[in-house]
């Protein structure tokens, strides 16, 4: 098997083993092992590294099983974890061997993958959708297969087939990039985007985004303030 580890916990992330109904918190440096389940609160993310072979982020409310974690052959890297709940972004090193294969399973489809950077989120609408950063990705529900390539996005309802890939938006250019920002409140303002309907913002401590302090979805033509921050943020 390949273990996992953990190189990131932000608020209260907790580990259900596959042999009981007991959970731990986790911390940093926690191995995680096929069958392992992790929930994250409403505060919470964790970021596993597996080998340095792949590493999931998962957001808030999110719960996520580790099925499979093995090597087949020397190099060879196949993965499947299964997405209950929440929201996770997970990149796969394609120097892992063009045979190895991650596969994302949520209640409505399965997004399977070779050496890509892609993220996969179950709505409670009972839905999934999953967009492709880097590399391809094929969604199958229903038993039709849909291929993303980098740059698209694709949408499964429960108890249908995945839509058409669609063209993911550029991200909205921000109005005040100052590096420092001297006073409360924050306010965040940026330049619509054609096809938009809502904006998604999150403010971290760090450039990969992992330590969030702010996230916060905005309507189409509205804006928002950040009220409460720590200072070096």
């Amino acid at each position: 098997p390949v273990h996992g580890r953990v190189t990131f916990v932000k608020g209260e992330v907790f580990l259900r083993r596959n042999t009981g109904p007991e959970k731990k918190l986790l911390q940093i440096e926690d191995m995680i092992f096929p069958g392992d389940i992790i929930i994250t609160g409403p505060q919470s993310a964790v970021e596993v590294d597996f080998e340095n072979r792949s590493t999931f982020y998962a957001y808030p409310h999110t719960q996520v099983k580790v099925a499979v974690s093995e090597t087949k052959g020397l190099k060879y890297l196949v993965q499947r974890f299964v997405l209950v709940a929440g929201n996770i972004v997970t990149k796969v090193r394609s120097a892992t061997g063009s045979a190895s294969r991650t596969v994302i399973q949520t209640p409505y489809a399965t997004s399977a993958v070779r050496g890509t950077h892609f993220r996969v989120a179950v709505h409670k609408e009972q839905s999934t959708t999953t967009e492709v950063l880097q590399g391809k990705v094929d969604v199958t529900a229903k038993g039709v297969k849909v291929a993303l390539h980098e740059g698209q996005g694709t949408k499964v309802i429960k108890g249908h087939t995945p839509i058409a890939p669609v063209k993911l938006l550029e991200p909205p250019t921000l109005g005040d990039t100052s590096s420092v920002f001297a006073g409360m409140p924050l306010r965040m303002t940026f330049t619509p985007v054609p096809g938009a309907r809502r904006y998604r913002f999150q403010l971290s401590r760090d450039r990969d985004g992992k330590d969030v302090v702010g996230d916060t979805v905005v309507e189409l033509g509205a804006s928002h303030e950040f009220h409460k921050l720590e200072d070096g943020g």
